[in-house]
């Protein structure tokens, strides 16, 4: 007999380690019970040819879509359960997660689209109260975003330049970013208002910056908003910006020679970084003792612990990076990044300026949904809680700002790095 182990990021194969075949009860409703089989024969039974196969054959896997009411439904309950089982600090909330389940699929059962059943995961996941818990869809429909950048403050939806945006195709803001921000558990919610199907029209009725009357202006959803800032640039002398959430460990050497020469340095973590913590080892001239984490290792069913992973020691690392240092961080600041930070803090490598971060530092997993939706969430725990993580100086953005297209973030750390005398 063969079982099956989770271990935080994977499930493992566990050859021989049951003799006797086990099983989980469990009470469904009123005296209803099911029970499921915890180990399998390591011989798998011989496959039945198909003039002994009762009913028709599967469809094929990309055949499933959230307009169907099975797949939707489906999809809700290899959620919750998956999230129930496997996510490491779930059993805080058990009742608040059952009751999730119940108004999961109520809301699944009646959703008119595969967006609109998106929209009713994401209201599931948020329940978890977990920063990470997200649901990704790639409907067969591509999407596009309208052609402006556009911030939610103050209650308003302000697009670089000072105009307001009061509608889209006759819908109010205000109700489209309530809706978004249902979705959604970052910052994302101010994209997702300005998203719909690629190449398709859309009526923005704008109010001029200064101006008390509206005027509509078409648009077309298309490839995307303005360009980013470069993740690697000098913006002054001297002083450079590394947004450390889109480099990778080539970019990182590539950038190392002019950051030895720096005399100050802002690095963006406002995002979720995509390699290793080695590279603090260049931030500090003595080694780094990291905070450690642990893993949940389920054998099956309420079966839960955990298996704490070794913190690790990262040497100091020539070249030694001694330039001033400000850290750029926010409510997106989470997984890896939010983990780096509170290295950084924890060492005092450098000032941190914006808003507190997500509260969730561990890695994220995934699992992929027949529809072809995604879902993701926190698998790792830190071994001592973190929680949000403050910032030494606070900023928020401002309609001001907005309007006039300035990183306040950014600005405020660039005045706290000396000017050249």
């Amino acid at each position: 007999m063969v079982s099956w182990q989770y271990r935080g990021l994977e499930r493992i194969q566990v050859a021989g380690a049951q003799r006797d075949f086990k099983s989980y009860t469990l009470e469904l409703w009123r005296g209803l019970k099911a029970r499921i089989p915890l180990t399998a024969a390591v011989e798998p039974p011989p496959r039945l040819t198909r003039s002994k196969m009762i009913g028709p054959a599967m469809p094929p896997a990309d055949s499933y879509t959230g307009g169907d009411r099975a797949v939707r439904l489906a999809n809700v309950i290899i959620s919750w359960g998956y999230l129930k089982y496997f996510h490491p600090q779930l059993r805080t909330i058990e009742f608040e997660w059952n009751n999730a389940l119940v108004r999961a699929l109520q809301q699944a059962a009646v959703d008119k689209s595969g967006d609109d059943f998106a929209g009713t995961l994401r209201e599931m996941l948020r329940q978890t109260d977990d920063a990470q818990a997200t649901v990704s869809f790639q409907p067969k429909v591509a999407r596009g975003v309208l052609p402006v950048q556009a911030e939610w403050i103050d209650g308003r939806l302000i697009q670089r330049g000072g105009d307001e945006i009061i509608s889209i195709d006759n819908k109010p803001a205000a109700i489209l970013f309530e809706e978004c921000r249902k979705r959604y558990l970052s910052n994302a919610a101010s994209k997702c208002v300005i998203e719909g199907p690629w190449s398709q029209p859309a009526t923005l009725e704008i109010r001029p910056a200064g101006s008390q009357t509206h005027r509509p202006i078409q648009m077309t959803y298309a490839a995307g908003q303005l360009k980013q800032r470069l993740k690697l640039e000098e913006v002054s002398p001297a002083v450079w910006y590394v947004d450390m959430t889109r480099m990778t460990d080539h970019d990182w050497a590539e950038a190392l020679p002019k950051l030895e020469t720096a005399r100050g340095i802002v690095f963006d973590l406002r995002g979720s970084m995509q390699f290793g913590p080695e590279w603090l080892g260049h931030l500090s001239a003595s080694s780094l003792l990291t905070k450690d984490f642990q893993i949940p290792i389920v054998d099956g069913p309420d079966l839960m612990r955990f298996e704490s992973l070794p913190a690790l020691e990262l040497p100091a690392i020539k070249p030694l990076l001694n330039a001033r240092k400000v850290f750029l961080v926010d409510s997106n600041t989470v997984g890896a990044s939010e983990r780096m930070l509170h290295e950084i803090a924890t060492h005092k490598l450098g000032e941190t300026v914006g808003e507190p971060t997500a509260g969730a530092p561990g890695d994220s997993v995934s699992i992929l949904l027949p529809g072809n939706y995604r879902i993701s969430w926190t698998g790792t725990k830190p071994a001592r809680p973190i929680g949000i993580i403050e910032t030494m100086t606070m900023v928020v953005k401002s309609v001001e700002g907005v309007s006039a297209g300035i990183d306040e973030v950014l600005s405020r750390a660039l005045a706290l790095i000396p000017k050249v005398l």
